[in-house]
């Protein structure tokens, strides 16, 4: 309906999956997967492109462990803990298109990420972005020698092999710090 009714407009649509489900027995869990599949399936058809979230790991049978964020203190199996984390994401990732001013229209959001017909996309976040008072954006990435600091948010990231094929990003809070460099070092 939303189809017929905004014709060429950008429809955006982000699902959300629990890390785990109270009194679950392995049929309920064949039930829910089946669901998610059959759901990600309707929305992806339906959808400029479809973003299913979650901290679960993946909505496969064997799921990886629960994103762990190392300066957040919560317990994902907690709902009330991991939709929190997921609304703060879902605040960030729709920022772009919600400001009042310069704000990109929502259909050229939908284009950069759903190139080449691809219509699931996957979120990632570093849920606080380890950056110190004063310090500079480019100096936080640098201090991240084992690993990037964020961590995927989504039930399906992206492949190992660091190709992406649109990408966003949004940071918040930063009003005090550089995001560039003062000065360069050769």
């Amino acid at each position: 309906m939303l189809q017929d009714s905004y014709g060429g407009r950008g429809i955006l649509t982000w699902g959300l999956a629990p890390v785990s489900h109270p009194d679950s027995t392995p049929m309920r869990e064949l039930y829910h997967q089946l669901n998610c599949t059959l759901g990600t399936v309707s929305m992806a058809s339906n959808s400029s492109f479809f973003c299913p979230l979650t901290l679960r790991g993946g909505l496969g049978r064997r799921p990886s462990a629960p994103s762990a964020f190392p300066y957040l203190n919560y317990d994902p199996s907690l709902w009330y803990h991991s939709s929190s984390v997921l609304a703060l994401a879902l605040d960030a990732l729709t920022l772009p298109y919600r400001l009042h001013r310069d704000s990109v229209p929502m259909w050229q959001m939908a284009d950069s990420l759903a190139v080449s017909g691809r219509k699931v996309v996957a979120a990632y976040g570093a849920v606080p972005l380890p950056m110190m008072q004063g310090s500079s954006l480019p100096d936080a990435l640098t201090a991240c020698t084992e690993a990037l600091p964020w961590k995927p948010l989504s039930a399906c990231p992206e492949p190992d092999n660091g190709r992406l094929y649109g990408q966003w990003a949004t940071l918040k809070g930063y009003e005090g710090q550089r995001l560039t460099r003062s000065e360069f070092s050769y």
